[in-house]
């Protein structure tokens, strides 16, 4: 009987031996799947980051280009008012200018 209880003894540590192996494996098996799933989302995470911070780019540049088209038309239409206002000018300005030499060289 004693033979028989001790002998039951060792085959229960033997299972509780291959239970803890079995589950030692199956934890190594779950921790591996976890690290290659963390892994995965951050991957689509970083790729989902950079799809969002080129559309921002790809966003801001046409902004900026928009504005740029105004500014640009602003300059120019500034420039095309200053030619203007010159041209008018120069026929006072040449006519101050003749006028002056013919006072200075004059009708002597």
């Amino acid at each position: 009987m004693a033979f028989e209880a001790l002998k039951q003894a060792v085959e229960a540590e033997e299972r509780a031996d291959t239970i803890i192996k079995d589950a030692e494996i199956q934890a190594r098996a779950i921790h591996a799947r976890s690290r290659q799933d963390v892994q995965k989302i951050r991957a689509e995470r970083l790729e989902e980051a950079k799809n969002q911070t080129l559309h921002l780019i790809d966003e801001a540049r046409s902004i900026a280009a928009g504005e740029i088209e105004v500014m640009k038309k602003n300059a120019d239409n500034e420039c095309e008012a200053i030619r203007t206002s010159a041209r008018s000018k120069m026929e006072v300005v040449a006519k101050g200018i003749i006028e002056r030499i013919m006072t200075a060289y004059g009708n002597s």
